[in-house]
């Protein structure tokens, strides 16, 4: 069974070199702020409708969004030490039982979180000191949490 090329450069005699650092530690640093960008995109765009509500409704749900993502943040952090190590040895057997391991992993707790959307939503609304409303769509309170909304 043929693989595929690694994304990291070789190094000769486990040279370090700024590209193998970079190629290494880019995605990481992408992934990492992609979470608050959501948020700040979020916040530019509602802000423009000149309602309060609306964007402490926006405020809200990228705080809900935020605390998830760090909780399960765990699961980043074991793999990338775990498929570290396996790369560094060359076994990509162990590299691939890692990224099923994970997926498995990160599924289950999806599906946890879509079948546990309705109690969270309404925890956060509890702790927060907003009068209830109803969303102006029913979808409107999951964009967020799916990132697209579904056609109408």
């Amino acid at each position: 069974m043929a693989h595929a090329a690694s994304p990291v450069p070789p190094a000769s005699s486990g040279e370090i070199t700024y590209a193998r650092v970079a190629a290494i530690a880019l995605p990481v640093v992408l992934s990492n702020a992609m979470v608050p960008l959501q948020g700040a995109i979020d916040t530019a765009i509602i802000g423009n409708l000149g309602h309060a509500s609306y964007l402490a409704a926006v405020a809200l749900g990228a705080t809900v969004i935020h605390f998830v993502f760090a909780v399960f943040n765990f699961l980043q952090m074991g793999v990338s030490g775990l498929t570290a190590q396996a790369l560094g040895a060359s076994d990509r057997r162990r590299v691939m039982n890692t990224l099923v391991r994970a997926g498995m992993i990160a599924l289950a707790i999806a599906a946890m979180l879509i079948v546990a959307k309705l109690p969270v939503r309404a925890g956060a609304m509890s702790r927060s000191k907003a009068a209830p409303r109803r969303p102006a769509s029913p979808d409107a309170t999951s964009t967020s949490a799916s990132g697209a909304r579904r056609p109408s």
